[in-house]
This record gives C-alpha cells, structure tokens and sequence, in this order.
C-alpha cells in the first residue's frame, strides 16, 4: 500500500506592502509635515500701534468686507440683546490709514469713497471727527479737506447731509495715524456702540432686564473699567 502523502505546508502570505502603496504613504506622511510647518493663514491678525484702550485687528482676507463684520455684531447685539464683550464698547471699520495731516487724509477718504461699492442714485454723507493724543490736529481743517477732495473726485455724486446721511465718513485721528472708514448705518446702530445698540427698546423689557435672577451673576464694579474699542482694517495701509 501507497503511504498517504504528507499535506504541503500553507503558502506564508506577503507581509509588506506593495511599493505604489508605500509611495502614497510616503507622499502623505511628507504632504501632512509640510502643513504643520507652514504656518496657517488667520483671518484676524492683532496690530499693537501703541494705543491703550484700543485693539487694532487687521482683516487678512481681501473677500471680507469690514463694514459687514462690524455691522453683522451690531445687528447680533441688537436682535440678542447682549453686548457679546465684557470690555469692548466701539467696532470702528477702517479702510485705510495714512499720516495725520489734512491732506493726507483729503486724499485717502477719496480714494476710499471712490473704491467703495454704494448703491446707484444720487447719495448723502457726513464727516464724523475723533481726535485723541494729538494737539496738532484741528476737527475743520480735517472736514473742510475731506469734503472738498471728494467733491473733486466724485464731481456731483454725493452731498452733504448732516441730519440723515446715506452714509458717515469716519476719521480717527490717534497721534500720528489717521484711520479713514465707511459705514452706512451709522446712526441707526448706535453710532458703532455695541452697548448702547444692545439695550432694549421697550421699557418695560428693560426694567425686567434690571432686575437680576437668582442665577445670573453680577458684575464686579471693576470689571467695566478697561472698556476697549477694536478698530478692523481691511483696506490699504501706510506705515508710519
């Protein structure tokens, strides 16, 4: 009789993998180290000039409008009823800044008011001053020079309306710098004050709002004392 055949050992399977996927591997792995060393592109990017009480944020992203972010917190602060911020008091849009001088800035709000994209017909506007740590800056000489440039380079377009303009020019003249916006709902939100545009509109809404619950918890009498005003760049900027 034959002897029964002795059962062949079970072919050992590959353990490794093939070089096509070891190559993607590879790619992924280098491709995953080269984001974590490039460093990420932030929205907001904070600028220290030098001005207590005031934060500087610079918008990186050409798409964003600044005059929509700060009007979009406003109309949040308003339909919540909240500030959102303990600290901040004022969202200040920027369009651009240049040197605190009249001419300077007679040529920067042109530009501003010529770059920026207003609705068709015929528009009203008016110039709201700020002057803080500067002695040499006079409120009507900054005025008379930006409503004249703008009458030269928009040569019939816009008029001046100091009761209900279309939109306010801003000027924010901080030492040395002069910051130039646009917004075009001034005054109907509180003339950028986030807590003012946050208070209710009904008395009676505001009395209940007085009196504090059981489990809200009040402010120290301190806490309101580093109120701050953030200023968004996102426009053209001169370095002084």
């Amino acid at each position: 009789l034959a002897a029964a055949p002795t059962p062949s050992a079970p072919k050992a399977e590959p353990t490794g993998v093939s070089a096509e996927a070891a190559s993607s591997i590879s790619d992924a792995l280098a491709a995953e180290v080269h984001a974590l060393r490039v460093p990420q592109k932030h929205v907001f990017t904070r600028i220290d000039w030098g001005m207590q009480g005031s934060v500087f944020l610079r918008v990186t992203d050409d798409v964003i409008r600044v005059e929509k972010v700060v009007e979009a917190v406003l109309h949040n602060a308003r339909k919540n009823r909240t500030p959102s911020s303990r600290n901040c008091v004022r969202f200040i849009p920027v369009h651009s800044t240049c040197y605190a001088k009249p001419d300077d800035a007679a040529r920067s709000a042109a530009k501003v008011v010529s770059n920026y994209e207003f609705g068709s017909g015929k528009l009203s506007y008016s110039i709201v001053y700020r002057s803080r740590m500067n002695s040499d800056a006079h409120r009507e000489d900054f005025i008379k020079a930006i409503a004249a440039s703008i009458e030269v380079a928009e040569p019939g377009r816009f008029k001046v309306n100091l009761d209900r303009p279309d939109f306010v020019i801003i000027v924010e003249v901080a030492r040395t710098t002069c910051c130039i916006g646009i917004f075009e709902q001034f005054y109907e939100l509180a003339k950028l004050n986030i807590r003012e545009v946050s208070k209710p509109e009904d008395p009676e809404e505001e009395k209940e709002q007085a009196v504090p619950s059981a489990k809200q918890v009040l402010p120290r009498e301190d806490e309101n004392a580093g109120a701050e005003e953030v200023l968004s760049l996102g426009g053209e900027t001169k370095a002084e």
